[in-house]
Formats: C-alpha cells, sequence, structure tokens
C-alpha cells in the first residue's frame, strides 16, 4: 500500500523548473511531499541520477530499424506497439496510486525531454509514446519505456 501526504491544494499550479544542473527543482504546492519510491531518483543532479545512463548520448531521433525494435521491445516487459505507439498499461490498488505514478512518469519524461501520452483511470494507467519528429518510433521511445519500468519495484 502507497501512502502520501498531500499539500495544501492550490487552485493554480506552480510549475518551477531547474535553470541550471545542480539547481534543486522546486516541485510547487501541487505535488504530494512523498510519491513513494518514484520522485527521489528522477529529482536527483543527472550525474547522481541512476534513471539518467551514462550513455545518453547514444540516444538520437531518428526511426528505429524493425530489428532494433524487436530488441529493444525483446529487453522490455509488457510494452506493445498498437497504432505507431509503444504502449503499457499499468494496473494499481486505487486511483490515487496511479495518479501518484503517472506524476512521476511526468518527471521521468521531463528529465529525458520526450513526454508521452498518459491516461489515468481507476486503478489503472496507461502509458503512450511516439516520437512525433521522425514520424514514428525512435530510441528515446525505448528509453523512456526503460525509465518507466524502473520506476516499480
Amino acid at each position: 500500500m502507497l501512502l502520501i501526504q498531500l499539500i495544501p491544494f492550490s487552485p493554480i499550479p506552480q510549475f518551477h523548473r531547474s535553470i541550471a544542473p545542480g539547481v534543486p527543482f522546486s516541485p510547487g504546492p501541487w505535488l504530494p511531499r512523498s510519491l513513494g519510491p518514484w520522485l527521489p531518483s528522477s529529482l536527483a543532479p543527472l550525474d547522481q541520477d541512476p534513471l539518467y545512463p551514462k550513455g545518453m548520448t547514444n540516444l538520437e531521433y531518428r526511426l528505429l530499424t524493425d530489428s532494433e525494435l524487436a530488441e529493444g521491445l525483446g529487453q522490455l516487459s509488457g510494452w506493445a506497439v498498437e497504432d505507431g505507439k509503444l504502449v503499457k498499461r499499468f494496473t494499481f490498488n486505487n486511483y490515487k496510486d496511479g495518479l501518484v505514478f503517472s506524476i512521476a512518469v511526468g518527471h521521468v519524461a521531463d528529465r529525458l525531454d520526450h513526454h508521452p501520452d498518459i491516461e489515468v483511470g481507476y486503478a489503472k494507467v496507461r502509458i503512450a509514446v511516439n516520437t512525433h519528429a521522425v514520424g514514428g518510433l525512435s530510441p528515446y521511445d525505448l528509453e523512456l519505456a526503460r525509465r518507466i519500468d524502473a520506476l516499480l519495484p
């Protein structure tokens, strides 16, 4: 069971981004104080972030070949290609857990600067990602899927 403590609600979210490496991220009053196991690593400085691999320079915006996509899917659990997007459905015990997970996904995606479609329902979250700039799936999509999987135990 995931327990979180919410900061009092503010009707207008205040989104703050880090202005430079090493400058702390200030999540604003809308974010839960604790996102369980998800938030701490996604907000760590990049050189200390386990979700930010040293090989990031190998990522590029280009279409994956069929063999690259097959190899990448083989390394991921539960992801599939649907309508040209890489898709996975997650289930949770309740709505709040799914919502908190989707916020954590948003932080991880923002760190990669690659943003998925996130659908939140009662006790379920659907993530779909593709790279619009290349008109299909790119290495960034596989990397984001890997990072999203790393959020859960």
